[in-house]
């Protein structure tokens, strides 16, 4: 392939990225601001339905298998998206179109039964909605490659949906790595006798004022509001709907501040990633691309949670916080410090801290396999899910909507998307770590506000390469190794040694 028929292959990739793109800004309009009607919400499925579908017909078709042919000619990184389209191309190929529009026909009318559900906080509202989820998850394993005979097989299927080159052996090998010193950690906190409060962050904030103090820490990141916007949802996410467009969402509570303002960092994390993609990577951004979202997870989580709750950042921080809230003119940096990163076993996976956030991934992982093979029924799943949550963080969950309806994923049927999250923390630690030992500075500069030399070290080892390379792979370039979880426990001993004195 020489590089004209390179770009001859983005040309014929063109009509199918139009029809993503359609879809992505219905599926974002849907999510942040459609009328409530009902017929008007099935017509926007419906729209939305027939866009996915379309895209999915002109991805898959016989032009775009004869354009895929040969890789000699190419740079490195030009081999690396057409090897990453032909893997995307060749799995789609095994979804037949009208599935592809049943499924998301479904998502969309499954989605606002979980809104009600979850607001009601009742899980027999979405029982019914949610046996079909499993059903269409199973159908599609099943199209991917697994065994109708044997259903332990369904679960390890969808995962190159989310997370290509990772197998299930190597899955699970990491996440029993991880959820040993998890545990063991979190007992030590808890022996220490010493605790913080995260009452600083509790009280009354002005909603404007939250949207201020999201949009300034986007900004400092570096987040392009030229080529993005910030807007409000029921459950965060951010959406790159065409080329330039990446949008990002968060959700406000008046009476708990980290909700909006971690919500801002860690979908603007994953925005800076999709404004940061290689050039050639952008010109077909809405394709049906099957990526690494544990890539895309270490790039949120890394902005979140180890710049966020740094002491450096909020040494920087603290001056515009106390502009747009008095109540912190009288708190130091210390105080902020110990409260954001206080270790608290909760019910809520996206509030959670660092440590015990892992755990949340892990209750997931242990519950979702059981689910597809028939192991857990639909009916067991609140009682299964508090009983396996009380195991793991030793408090009674209360509600469905503080237990098993919390996530939108189920919703939408990514049966396998959650252990990214986990590997998106594993990945966010080695990230930084290679990160400090390339740049000593960082504090003084964090200090100083200067957070573009992250993001200047990100967009030359990490984002132009995230989106065409295995997880494996891309730590092996940008670090030296592939993942390993010894920088993960390396930073929760460093940072929760000091805090609690445990060293």
């Amino acid at each position: 392939m020489s590089t004209q028929e390179f770009d001859k292959l983005i040309e014929l990739l063109q009509p199918a990225n139009q029809k993503g793109s359609i879809a992505a800004r219905l599926h974002f309009d849907d999510q942040t601001g459609s009328p409530p009607d009902e017929e008007a919400k099935k017509q926007l499925a419906q729209l939305m339905a027939l866009a996915e579908r379309e895209a999915h017909e002109l991805f898959t078709a016989d032009s775009i298998s004869q354009a895929l042919t040969g890789r000699t000619g190419l740079s490195l990184t030009e081999q690396r998206m057409v090897d990453r389209l032909q893997l995307s191309h060749d799995m789609a190929k095994r979804i037949p179109p009208e599935f592809v529009q049943k499924q998301r026909e479904h998502i969309q009318a499954a989605n606002r039964v979980w809104i009600e559900a979850r607001q009601k906080s009742d899980f027999t509202l979405f029982q019914n909605t949610f046996t079909k989820s499993v059903e269409l998850a199973r159908e599609e394993a099943i199209m991917l490659g697994a065994d109708s005979g044997r259903p332990e097989t369904y679960y390890p299927a969808l995962l190159p949906i989310y997370e290509p080159g990772m197998d299930f052996a190597r899955l699970r090998e990491i996440i029993e790595a991880v959820q040993g010193p998890t545990v063991d950690l979190l007992g030590r906190i808890t022996s220490s006798g010493k605790e913080f409060t995260d009452k600083l962050w509790r009280g009354y904030f002005e909603i404007d004022r939250q949207k201020s103090l999201g949009q300034t820490a986007a900004w400092l990141m570096g987040y392009d509001f030229k080529r993005g916007i910030l807007k409000v949802t029921v459950h965060p996410f951010m959406s790159t709907v065409g080329l330039n467009d990446c949008r990002i969402t968060t959700r406000y509570d008046p009476t708990y501040l980290p909700q909006a303002l971690g919500g801002v960092m860690h979908e603007a994390g994953h925005g800076l990633y999709e404004q940061n993609v290689a050039e050639a990577i952008r010109r077909f951004i809405t394709v049906p691309l099957v990526h690494s979202h544990g890539i895309h997870e270490s790039s949120s989580l890394l902005w979140e949670c180890f710049v966020g709750r740094s002491k450096p950042f909020l040494q920087f921080f603290h001056p515009i916080l106390t502009a747009l809230f008095e109540q912190y003119r009288d708190v130091s940096v210390d105080e902020l410090y110990q409260a954001i990163n206080r270790v608290m076993p909760s019910f809520i996976r996206v509030e959670a801290d660092e440590l015990t956030y892992n755990l949340h991934i892990i209750l997931r992982f242990g519950m979702e396999p059981e689910i597809l093979a028939g192991n857990i029924k639909p009916e067991d799943v609140p009682a299964e899910w508090n009983r396996r949550f009380k195991e793991l963080f030793g408090i009674a969950v209360d509600t469905d909507a503080n237990g098993c309806l919390q996530d939108i994923h189920w919703s939408h049927g990514y049966f396998g998307y959650f252990p990214t999250y986990l590997l998106g923390k594993l990945g966010a630690a080695q990230l930084f770590a290679a990160f400090v030992k390339a740049v000593p500075s960082w504090q003084e500069q964090f200090r100083m506000g200067n957070f573009r030399v992250l993001l200047d070290w990100l967009c030359k080892n990490v984002y132009p390469y995230g989106h065409v390379s295995a997880m494996d792979d891309l730590m092996v370039k940008a670090t030296g190794e592939k993942l390993n979880p010894k920088y993960w426990f390396d930073h929760l001993e460093e940072k929760f040694g000091q805090l609690y004195g445990l060293n």
